[in-house]
């Protein structure tokens, strides 16, 4: 999630903005969407539905998204084994490209 973070959005081959967060879904198993800033048009949300491609160096979208008031997403989230035993706090997910899932989180 960290490298997608300022990576250029394009839609319709115009970069339309910069990547501020990814939203995960609640069950952290698939991701949501993106936050981008797009400039004097503010702050936008692309549901990932509308996600085509991410790149090495670009996500590539199908619309600009929506203007919407962005949703401060929670720092940490404390991860616990199936014990009860703590083992610390998610800050990270790692998403495949393809198919916009979490593969792996980061502790």
């Amino acid at each position: 999630m960290r490298s997608l973070r300022g990576m250029s959005v394009v839609v319709d081959a115009r970069p339309v903005g910069r990547v501020l967060q990814v939203c995960l879904s609640t069950d952290l198993k698939r991701m949501d969407g993106i936050w981008i800033d797009a400039g004097v048009k503010g702050v936008r949300f692309i549901d990932a539905e509308r996600v085509s491609v991410i790149g090495s160096r670009a996500i590539i979208a199908d619309e600009r998204g929506e203007r919407v008031r962005i949703k401060p997403n929670p720092l940490f989230l404390r991860a616990v084994s199936t014990a009860g035993r703590r083992l610390g706090a998610v800050v990270g997910a790692e998403i495949d490209e393809v198919s916009l899932t979490v593969v792996n989180l980061l502790l």
